[in-house]
């Protein structure tokens, strides 16, 4: 009620300054005295029914017949848009930093695809690398599914052996044949492979081959890798096979954590002569510019530099909303009243903080994509175009972000210290007000023209809270003006 009573002294001493200036205003009689000489100027009688702040508000606003319209509240769309460009210039000037750095990845993996091409597809023969790990016989080294494999017996070839007996035989192979290199499998030799017709294949079958003649007895693993199912992998293994009890059981896992258990047992020597995929050189290089870049990018955008920017958009808002409220009250009561602001410096660091947060946070949500787009390159065989396009992509998506920080941010800071200067004022109701255009969403569009109280809001929140809303609370000063009356006839009384 006292600030009630401040708000009928307001009124009433406001427009005795406008009408008589020169007049003493600074004690209790002359207040008196100018205040009747305004009862005179308007031709007011005074008398407990017509008190003058009635006198002042129908002067003003007119009777609810004749009232002049409340301007409408609209959200500050003119900061909105300057935050923004703001936060994607900051964002641009940082992908400058790391411009060399986003070329230079696309390269390094067109190198390693051309390396791979080379060992894959090109039938290369590298008998100097075998025989520094193998005295045997010069064999072809090839990659398939990202795994350097040693070819003993290729399709057609004929494979001999002898059995458990000393009876020699042989067998034309239907499958390339041969182990992977540098790794060792259960029997302490390298892992023993047969190679399918579907290098993309998602599983690898590794089969328990048993002992004959008995076949009672473990032997070794056989893995089958480069095949579509596990039926087909069975029936690849049993063609090359005189006796199916060979095939003791065959276990199924996938690609990659066939390759995680091989890196598991492999010996180090031999695993950096021929290294897994994602343990090359280029890749490695790759993830070093990524590390590096994340550093220069985060530097770039400076926690300083950002809250300076938060704090001047955070005081164009609150400037703009309290050029609003004046005009809104100059309209329901005849005079501007200016709010103390006692919560809006705290909203204000509020706000500068959490933008601070929100943009560096942004920063590392950007290099974690970027991270992840180039180790699904280098290990997907990507090209070095879609590569670079898919990096560009991600930082077209940071700019994006940061305009819809800048949105989210100024709807939510202006519903905030509007709805602080509201009830600072004593208006305790509001007017939900969008927008107004085709970006509304539906459920704030049906709010649209709701009168709400501010101890009872709509399930969705004040308007701005929702994230991204651009509505506005615009002031319903019916019940103030009651009170003010009621205030300003309990102040007469004690006169």
């Amino acid at each position: 009620m006292r600030a009630l009573a401040h708000t009928h002294h307001v009124v009433r001493s406001s427009l005795a300054m406008l009408l008589a200036p020169a007049h003493d205003l600074s004690t209790r009689d002359g207040r008196k005295r100018e205040l009747a000489r305004l009862d005179a100027a308007l031709n007011v009688t005074r008398n407990p029914e017509h008190t003058i702040s009635q006198v002042l508000v129908h002067r003003a606003v007119g009777t609810a017949k004749n009232r002049r319209r409340i301007p409408r509240s609209r959200y500050p769309k003119s900061i909105e848009v300057s935050y923004a460009t703001q936060l994607v210039g900051m964002v641009n000037a940082a992908k400058q930093h790391v411009a060399a750095a986003m070329t230079q990845i696309p390269k390094l993996l067109a190198d390693h695809n051309r390396q791979d091409r080379a060992d894959d597809g090109g039938g290369v023969f590298l008998s100097r690398e075998l025989e520094a790990v193998d005295d045997r016989p010069y064999k072809q080294l090839v990659r398939f599914a990202g795994l350097p494999i040693v070819v003993e017996n290729p399709v057609g070839s004929v494979r001999y052996w002898i059995d458990s007996f000393g009876v020699p035989g042989s067998t034309t192979m239907q499958y390339a044949y041969g182990y992977i290199a540098g790794t060792e499998g259960a029997d302490s030799e390298e892992t023993d492979v047969y190679l399918g017709p579907d290098e993309n294949a998602d599983d690898v079958f590794v089969v328990h081959q048993m002992c004959a003649p008995d076949f009672e007895t473990y032997d070794e693993d056989k893995v089958m890798l480069g095949f579509p199912s596990a039926s087909s992998a069975r029936d690849a293994y049993l063609a090359q096979y005189t006796d199916p009890r060979f095939l003791g059981s065959m276990d199924t896992v996938s690609l990659a954590d066939f390759k995680s258990s091989l890196l598991a047992r492999c010996d180090r020597l031999k695993r950096r002569r021929y290294q897994i995929r994602r343990d090359a050189g280029e890749p490695t290089k790759a993830a070093r510019l990524v590390a590096d870049a994340r550093k220069r990018f985060s530097n770039a955008v400076n926690p300083g530099t950002l809250d300076t920017l938060a704090r001047k958009m955070a005081r164009a808002t609150t400037d703009a909303q309290r050029v609003q409220l004046a005009a809104q009250t100059k309209a329901a009561l005849g005079v501007n009243i200016t709010t103390l602001d006692k919560s809006v410096p705290k909203l204000v660091d509020g706000f500068a903080a959490e933008n601070v947060a929100l943009i560096k946070s942004l920063s590392n949500k950007t290099f974690d994509d970027v991270e992840k787009a180039v180790t699904r390159a280098f290990t997907s065989g990507a090209s070095a175009d879609d590569l670079s396009d898919e990096l560009q992509d991600r930082f077209g998506i940071a700019e994006r972000h940061a305009r819809l920080i800048a949105r989210d941010q100024i709807g939510k800071l202006n519903g905030q210290v509007t709805a602080a200067r509201h009830q600072e004022l004593g208006v305790k109701s509001f007017t939900w007000r969008t927008a107004g255009d085709d970006r509304v969403r539906p459920e704030h569009e049906d709010l649209d023209g709701q009168s709400f109280t501010y101890d009872d809001p709509p399930s969705e929140g004040l308007p701005g809270e929702p994230v991204c809303c651009r509505c506005s609370a615009e002031p319903d000063f019916g019940g103030l003006l009651d009170d003010i009356d009621k205030a300003g006839a309990d102040e007469d009384e004690d006169e």
